[in-house]
């Protein structure tokens, strides 16, 4: 979009993190799987027991293994939403099932 600008057209990405930590940012974008390769037989509950906030105070979610992925927050775009509350971001947090 910005190639034929005389400024933005010559910017590029690069690496910030130091070259001794032998680490290179993959900056491209990936398919996600949305579909674990097999159904668990088991489930994951996640239980809120020590909180800051009393919205959360024992709060349960079952994960039932549907998804290779499920998004945790107070936003409705999250598969399971939480109370409400000022302290929580749209997404607090996602479980990922990954490579099986």
């Amino acid at each position: 979009m910005f190639r034929n600008d005389d400024l933005l057209g010559e910017l590029t990405l690069k690496d910030v993190i130091p070259k001794d930590l032998n680490y290179v940012s993959d900056l491209s974008r990936k398919a996600t799987n949305v579909r674990p390769i097999a159904l668990p037989d088991k489930y994951i509950t996640l239980k809120f027991e020590s909180v800051d906030t009393a919205e959360l105070q024992d709060v349960e979610i079952t994960f039932n293994g549907d998804r290779a992925f499920y998004k945790v927050g107070e936003g409705e775009f999250n598969h399971y939403q939480i109370p409400n509350d000022k302290k929580l971001w749209e997404s607090q947090f996602m479980i990922i099932n990954h490579n099986g």
